[in-house]
C-alpha cells in the first residue's frame, strides 16, 4: 500500500496526497491510494447488510466539478476499486459531492449530519448479490451519521474529513444499509475559480 515518499507510478497516481494528471496534461485534481490502516490518512471500510463490501476501495481522487465560474462551487470526492485508475463515473464508487465548501454547513472544523444537509450529495450504486438486490444508496431518507471537515474551501490545498455513517436505499429496492467508515485527505493543485468555465 501507499508509501509516503511521494512517488509516482505510470498512471499519474500520487502516493502523498499530490495532484494526479487525470488526462496526461498538467495536475487537475487530487488521485491516491488506499491505506489498509484505520487511522490512515485516506481510507474506506464499506459494510452492507453486516458484512465487509467487495471489491474494497483502493484509490480516492477529488476534483471540481466543471461548471460555470456564476454557479455554485461544487468539490467532487470519489472512493473506487480500481487500483492506480485515476478516473470515475462507474458503479461500486462512493461519490460525495459537496456544494459551497467552506461555507456553512460545510466549513473547516464542521460537523454535519448526512441525513440533513442539502449542501451533501451521497452515492453508491451496489451491483446486487446473491443476499441483497442491486440498488443505489446514498444519504436518502433515513440515512444517519457525521461527516467532520478537517480542511475545506475552494482555494487549493489541503481538503480533509472524516466519516462514520449509515447508508440507505434511495431506490426502495433493498431494506439493507450501507454503513461507510472512512477519511480522505486530499492536496487539490488547483482552486475552484482556476477550474470553472468563465
Amino acid at each position: 500500500m501507499p508509501d509516503t515518499g511521494g512517488t509516482r507510478d505510470a498512471g499519474g497516481v500520487a502516493r502523498d496526497g499530490g495532484g494526479s494528471t487525470f488526462d496526461g496534461g498538467e495536475p487537475a485534481g487530487a488521485c491516491v491510494m488506499l491505506g489498509d490502516s484505520p487511522i490512515a490518512p485516506n481510507r474506506l471500510f464499506l459494510e452492507l447488510g453486516g458484512l465487509a463490501l467487495e471489491p474494497p476501495a483502493r484509490m480516492v481522487l477529488a476534483e471540481w466539478t466543471r461548471a460555470s465560474c456564476a454557479a455554485t462551487p461544487e468539490l467532487r470526492v470519489v472512493f473506487h476499486p480500481r487500483e492506480t485508475d485515476c478516473t470515475f463515473g462507474r458503479t461500486e464508487e462512493l461519490v460525495f459531492v459537496f456544494r459551497d465548501p467552506g461555507e456553512l454547513p460545510l466549513a473547516t472544523s464542521a460537523s454535519v449530519n448526512v441525513g440533513e444537509s442539502e449542501n451533501l450529495t451521497i452515492r453508491y450504486q451496489f451491483l446486487g448479490n446473491e443476499i441483497i438486490p442491486a440498488s443505489n444508496f446514498g444519504n436518502c431518507i433515513g440515512s444517519t451519521g457525521v461527516i467532520t471537515f478537517e480542511d475545506l474551501d475552494t482555494e487549493a490545498g489541503l481538503k480533509a474529513a472524516t466519516f462514520d455513517i449509515d447508508l440507505t436505499s434511495c431506490d426502495g429496492a433493498s431494506t439493507a444499509q450501507l454503513g461507510a467508515v472512512g477519511a480522505f485527505e486530499l492536496f487539490m493543485p488547483t482552486a475552484w475559480r482556476d477550474a470553472c468555465v468563465p
